[in-house]
């Protein structure tokens, strides 16, 4: 009986010394070093950011066009948004009303762009709060208002985004936006370039939830953007390509909690990184987490 224990024990043992031996091998198979792992995790922050800042999808860049559009007689109308690369013809819905008691007008605004059976779509509602400041500084109800055979154009214009929502989706990424907020003031409106800074305590504040799909690995990213907008610059007239002709620094933070659900590309399950973006020419230029990428304006997309 000893005997035939020993012969079963035996080849067991050596079974199970192999099998450890096979998996000590398959763990360090392909080992992936940290600073690896941290430049997918901000290419995925980048990719996050991209979609949040182009005009596409009702991004930073969206906004700042809303504040262009306002430094106009006509302000923010409705009707076509024009042609966009994958999405085709948008439109837009405005509703505004006024009180006189306070100066600020309250204006609701619904975009959408593409078909949501495609590969890009995109609809978002804002709400927004805006008051036009004459050269006095006293509030008028219009850009122009007439005064006396003359006309007063508005010099300054303040602006709240008090709400926004809406979602994305494209080729890589799809994004819920779950609340949108800032206090911007544009100067020198009644001149052809305008400038725009966000409030010091009142910065764009963005949180969402973005999937990114990359190398058949999904995360989902539950995010929050915070951007200060420091001079920037833009013609007034919004015309055909009119972001080239942006100028000005965005700087910030963009803090994002991690979901797998496939595979585990990186482990880092919380990201933090600090953001500096330059506008102007054809792409935007975004500095994140020590590596430099560029972003299309119009889509979103990041390159190297």
């Amino acid at each position: 009986m000893f005997k035939i224990k020993n012969s079963i024990l035996l080849p067991l043992a050596a079974l199970f010394i192999i099998a450890l031996s096979i998996a000590g091998c398959k763990k360090n198979d392909n080992p992936v070093d940290a600073s690896t792992m941290e430049a997918a995790a901000t290419l995925d922050a980048a990719e996050s950011i991209g979609a949040a800042l182009a005009i596409n999808n009702g991004g930073a860049l969206e906004q700042f066009s809303d504040v262009v559009a306002s430094s106009s007689t006509e302000g923010l109308v409705s009707g076509s948004t024009g042609f966009m690369f994958g999405f085709g013809n948008g439109n837009a819905q405005v509703e505004k009303t006024y009180d006189s008691l306070t100066g600020w007008w309250t204006v609701i605004v619904n975009k959408n762009r593409g078909d949501s059976t495609g590969q890009f779509h995109a609809r978002y509602n804002r709400v927004y709060m805006l008051r036009f400041i004459n050269k006095n500084g006293a509030f008028q109800k219009h850009y122009v208002t007439p005064n006396n055979g003359t006309a007063d154009t508005a010099y300054t214009i303040d602006q709240k985004i008090v709400s926004g929502s809406g979602v994305l989706v494209r080729p890589g990424i799809s994004r819920k936006l779950l609340s949108l907020s800032a206090e911007w003031t544009t100067t020198n409106a009644n001149t052809s370039t305008v400038t725009v800074n966000t409030l010091p305590n009142s910065p764009l504040v963005r949180t969402a939830s973005d999937t990114i799909s990359r190398v058949n690995i999904l995360r989902t990213l539950n995010n929050s953007l915070t951007l200060n907008f420091v001079n920037v610059k833009g013609p007034r007239a919004k015309g055909l390509n009119w972001h080239r002709a942006i100028s000005g620094t965005i700087t910030g933070t963009y803090t994002a909690t991690v979901t797998f659900r496939k595979g585990d590309e990186y482990r880092e399950k919380v990201i933090n990184r600090t953001i500096n973006i330059t506008l102007g020419g054809d792409k935007i230029k975004l500095a994140l987490g020590g590596q430099n990428f560029l972003v299309d304006p119009e889509t979103g997309v990041v390159t190297q």
